[in-house]
């Protein structure tokens, strides 16, 4: 099993909700009528007991009264929260009228603790304040850490066709190589930095593609059936923002031209729309057409690394490294353009294998990898 340690999800939904003490104000409750039961007989009462029950009275008519005022007050919060929140929905004046949080929880409103602390320490006046101000900024999904003794061994893997689907999934992603590899002139010539970096950002704007469709469809699938998804929406999610994330992270080092941009936009729709409807028909030849997919960018990623070597990307070895890619793989400051090919290359062989494994797995069967949520 590789060696690898899991971040936890930036995005963590309420790990623990409480209902927020509700103020004198609000929590008082309208006083229910108390039925005394006096007594029928016409027997003596004794002055000491006449007085006794004078005195109940008394005490029972000044919390009713107690009980009155503050129902009052209370009364006059929730008027006060109604008029705020008609005042926002209507958009009356020139900025939007939000209700404090005091006036929120005076009204009884639930407060949220999210790992241990509490939303009070980051919202200040308004509801849409973020409940977790993070230091880092960083919302990425779970994903994995790669340990350099792991990234380094990366190998192309092959898994040869077992059926039908396996083959019409192999040959589908063969024809989209070849073609592709023709029409950006990849097959043709030196690797040149700008070839590479052309076919990393056009791959990785249709790699992003399939986890975001098929945690869509199983998202809605969940919601359909009303019944849980056996942890595969996490997982899937996961994969399509880590190609999301190595999009971003080499658009740092070149920005596409008008025609790339049309292409991607072309591509994506026609992409899209072809996964979508194979992914309704048949999981398995999507995510076997996936593991097909990555296998071949395992190819080109070790290949790349080979022109970083002594080819024609040597430059890359002391490029420093984005940003972006450091704080999302946890790289030294000194890191490279080459350390972040390494660690694509990781993330790919990863999509890979949990692909071809979640090829294998029924209708209701449960993700064996550890990011899945259910």
């Amino acid at each position: 099993m590789r060696s690898l340690v899991h971040r936890a999800s930036p995005v963590v939904l309420a790990s623990c909700v409480r209902l927020a003490p509700l103020r004198a104000a609000a929590a008082v409750r309208p006083a229910v009528p108390v039925f005394k039961a006096r007594s029928h007989s016409t027997a003596t009462i004794s002055p000491a007991a006449l007085h006794a029950e004078k005195e109940g009275d008394k005490a029972l008519s000044q919390k009713e009264g107690t009980a009155a005022v503050a129902q009052k007050e209370g009364k006059d919060v929730h008027v006060a929260e109604k008029a705020l929140l008609q005042q926002a929905d209507t958009g009356v004046g020139a900025q939007m009228v939000v209700p404090s949080v005091d006036a929120l929880r005076a009204a009884g409103t639930i407060d949220v603790t999210i790992d241990g602390q509490s939303a009070e320490a980051s919202i200040s006046d308004s509801v849409s304040s973020p409940s977790i101000n993070r230091p880092d900024k960083d919302w990425t999904l779970m994903h994995p850490i790669w340990k350099n003794e792991y990234v380094h061994r990366v190998t192309y893997t092959h898994l040869p066709p077992q059926d039908f689907v396996d083959r019409l999934a192999l040959n589908t992603i063969r024809a989209i190589r070849f073609n592709f590899d023709w029409m950006s002139g990849y097959s043709f010539g030196k690797l040149t930095e700008k070839k590479a970096l052309t076919r990393i950002v056009f791959l990785e704007t249709v790699a992003g593609v399939p986890g975001s469709v098929a945690g869509t469809l199983r998202h809605l699938a969940s919601l359909r059936r009303m019944k849980r998804d056996g942890g595969w929406i996490n997982t899937l999610l996961a994969e399509s923002e880590n190609e999301r994330m190595h999009l971003l992270t080499f658009l740092n080092v070149r920005s596409p031209g008008a025609f790339m941009r049309a292409m991607v936009f072309l591509t994506q729709g026609i992409f899209f729309n072809f996964f979508w409807v194979s992914y309704l028909i048949k999981p398995k030849f999507c995510h076997r057409l996936v593991g097909y997919l990555e296998e071949e960018a395992v190819v080109t990623y070790t290949k790349i690394l080979k022109e970083i070597d002594g080819g024609e990307l040597k430059a890359w070895k002391t490029t420093p490294a984005p940003e972006i890619a450091k704080k999302y793989w946890s790289l030294p400051e000194d890191a490279t353009l080459a350390d972040v090919v390494i660690h694509v290359r990781a993330d790919e062989a990863h999509h890979r294998d949990v692909n071809h494994t979640l090829a294998e797995l029924k209708d209701g069967d449960l993700n064996p990898f550890r990011d899945g949520h259910a």
